[in-house]
Formats: C-alpha cells, structure tokens, sequence
C-alpha cells in the first residue's frame, strides 16, 4: 500500500475531502490538518510518484503554500516523513527503516498516522529521558525491548515500540460520500403554466448537474417529482441518457417532452429532483485542476454561470452585463490561419478585419436551429459577450455567441438564448 500524508498546517481541509474522493474513496481526516489517502490505484494515473507530487506541489502552491506532503508504505511513516527537509518527499519502500532510524527523536511526535497521541505532553518526556541517555536518532532507541517500554511508560510505551518497529496495522477504510445529489424546491406560487415551470426546472438542474460534476462525477439518470397543490398528486419523471452520460441540452429536451403529457388544471406547489451519479472516468491531474475551479469560483459573487456542464453542442455561459457602445473586430481578437477538424487541418478564408454588425433581437431570431442540427456546427471558439454589438436599449436575454464552422467550413455566429434554450445562427462572417 502507497499512503499520502498531507500537512497542511493546521489549514481547515474539510473542502478538500471531496477533491479527494475523485480519485480515492479510502481517506482518512484528522486534527490537526492531516489528511491521509491510500494512493495505491491513483499513482497509476500518473508516470510515477514524483510525478504525483510535482502537480501536488503546483496546486498547493496556490491554495496552501506552507503544506507539506510525503508518501510511504503505512501512514505512521508517511507523517514522519513530512518532517524531512524536503517539503514533497517520497520514498522507496527498500530503503525506508534506513531513513527512518536516522530521523531525529523529535519526530517521535509524528509517529502517529491515524491514531494521535493521547498527550505530546508525555511523549516529550519520553524524548527528553532518551536524550539525557546521549540517544539522539530513532535508530539508537529501536534496539530496546518491547517490555522496556511497557514497564517504564505503560501503554504509551507499548504503542511506541510497535509503532517504532512497524508492528501496529493502520488501514485507511473507504470514506462514504454522504452528500446526496438532490434538490427541494419550494415554489413561493403554484405554477400551472408550462413555460415558467420549466424554466425553474431547467435553473436548478443546471445547478444539480454542475454540483455532480465538481465531484468528479457523472449523471446517469435524473429524476424528477412534481408535487399538485391538491389531492397529494405526484407526477412522476424519469430521464435516462441515450449514450453513456447525461447532458444538459439532452435534459431540457426530454422534460420539454414530458411536460406536454401533464396536466396542469392541477398546480404544481413543489418539486424535488433526484441525480443518480456514477464515478467519471478518472484523468490524469484532473482533481488539481477541478480544484483550483472550484476554488476560484467560490471567490466569485456572480451568478452561477454552468461552466462546468458539457452539453451537447456548447457550454452555456450567462453575462448579463450590457454595454451600450461595444463592439467586435473578430480578426484582431482571434489569430486563426487553419482550424483541426476531426484531425485534418482546413484553412480560413483571409478576410481583412471588420466591424460585426448590428442585430437586434428580432434578428437574431430568423434562424433557429434545431436540436439534430447543432452537430453540424464546429464550434471553433465562445465570443465574449463584451465584443458583440447589439442595438442599444434591446433586452438582454443572456445571450452567447459562438464563432463556428458550417458544414461547408464557412465561418457563422451562432447565438444561444438563455431563456428559450435555444440556438440561433446569427449571420455569416
């Protein structure tokens, strides 16, 4: 077994439990600031150990800057090592009762893994009696005999001679993800009028279907209950995916769908959504990066925008900020001589740089795309909504643009509204 030992120096590491579980459901969280993972499976994701802990480092650097990592075969030895001069230390299980009998009988504080000492009160004095010896290292104390220990220090004694010499098994259980992926909503108002009905539906979906994704997760099947005002009716909703995994564009299809078939005489008072969630795929450094997303993000105040959902076509991004003089020079944002598609490499026409024109709503709404026709778009990249001009005093809707490609590599604009959840193709550039 290969155990990480992370110190983060009395750091809070609650959130970064979740992270973890990513790639390892065996953790282990202990006071004060230690976390303990058996990293056996993981470090195959990457080249090797060193490897682990260089983009351990990086994302520390960030978030905790004074943390300290180390990995060895049992976690006793792995906080220990935390200890050594090098702050991201692993080690080869051959050599590591070598480098441990040469560590100095401060690190008798360490010796702990999963258990802590009852008191470091005692265990100095354990120090401070082998140091008045001339015993400086924890090799020098390791010839003494188990009774030695019992007699003169009862059962702390006892624990350090086992511990010393490898003898107490510490095994890190899996740790169960008690967070459950649903959602109660209490609506201030029976609705009985489609439209709004899904458009809460499809906000707190979004927010559901990003919170499975942040834990590394994917969405299998959804559920949703529609609680009637009278009559304790329930209306009952089940959406499976038809590939692997669920995405948002799917989602809002299908309950688009479903909605047609109830009635609504009967109002709907409540809502609960249920997401079932199996474990994605796991990638090589993708819990460091998640984590410093999701880090990021709880700094912002905004809006949960759905960064993290992958729909079929687009990400759906929302910026309700309107700027009465903006504009877009598509040329001078984006440097783009040949776009990879689907592994050949097409060039773009040179057209010299212009000005977009100006569309307002009704525009943007002549050509609707259907959900069969959005795949036969390559989007090449998403346009800030601070670079389109639109008419001033027209009502933002939240729209996105996209720069893509036509089934004929003509470069168009395609518009997501946030409110119809649906595309537009706005003009040819």
């Amino acid at each position: 077994m290969r155990t990480l030992c992370l110190d983060l120096n009395d750091q809070n590491i609650d959130s970064t439990i979740d992270s973890f579980m990513a790639f390892s459901s065996r953790l282990k969280f202990r006071n004060p600031g230690y976390l303990f993972a058996d990293i056996t499976e993981a470090v195959k994701d990457f080249d090797s150990e060193e490897h682990f802990l260089k983009e351990l480092k990086s994302f520390n650097k960030e978030f905790y800057p004074k943390a300290k990592a180390a990995i060895a075969t049992t976690p006793i030895h792995a906080q220990v090592f935390t200890q050594t001069d090098n702050n991201y230390f692993y080690c080869d299980p051959s050599k590591e009762s070598e480098i441990l009998h040469q560590l100095p009988l401060s690190c008798l504080h360490q010796l702990e893994g999963l258990v802590a000492w009852s008191s470091q009160e005692e265990v100095e004095d354990i120090i401070t009696f082998f140091r008045v010896l001339g015993f400086q290292t924890l090799g020098d104390i390791k010839s003494f005999e188990l009774h030695s220990f019992q007699q003169r220090w009862g059962k702390t004694g006892e624990l350090m001679w086992k511990r010393l010499h490898g003898y107490e098994k510490q095994i890190i259980t899996p740790l169960k993800n008690e967070f459950n992926f649903v959602d109660h909503v209490d609506l201030q108002m029976p609705i009985s009028l489609k439209p709004y009905l899904l458009l809460q539906l499809e906000n707190h979906i979004r927010k559901l279907l990003n919170n499975v994704k942040s834990h590394n997760k994917e969405t299998n099947k959804l559920m949703v209950y529609l609680h009637c005002e009278y009559n304790y009716d329930v209306h009952v909703i089940e959406i499976l995916p038809e590939a692997n995994f669920l995405n948002l564009i799917y989602v809002y299809e299908q309950l688009d769908k479903k909605l047609l078939n109830i009635d609504f005489s009967n109002p709907i008072k409540k809502f609960d959504l249920e997401a079932f969630a199996c474990r994605a795929k796991p990638s090589k450094y993708t819990l460091w990066h998640q984590q410093a997303e999701k880090r990021k993000a709880n700094n912002k105040t905004n809006l949960d925008r759905g960064q993290d959902v992958i729909s079929g076509f687009l990400p759906a991004q929302i910026n309700f900020e309107h700027e009465q003089d903006s504009y877009f020079d598509l040329f001078d944002s984006l440097n783009l001589d040949k776009v990879d598609i689907n592994g050949i490499k097409y060039p773009l026409a040179s057209v010299s740089p212009q000005r977009f024109f100006t569309y307002d709503l009704s525009d943007h709404y002549e050509h609707q795309l259907e959900i069969e026709n959005i795949n036969h778009y390559q989007m090449i990249t998403p346009l800030e909504r601070s670079l389109i001009e639109t008419a001033y005093g027209s009502v933002d809707r939240g729209q996105h643009y996209y720069l893509a490609l036509d089934n004929k590599y003509q470069k168009v604009c395609i518009c997501f509204d946030q409110l119809e959840q649906k595309y537009f193709k706005v003009g040819d550039l």
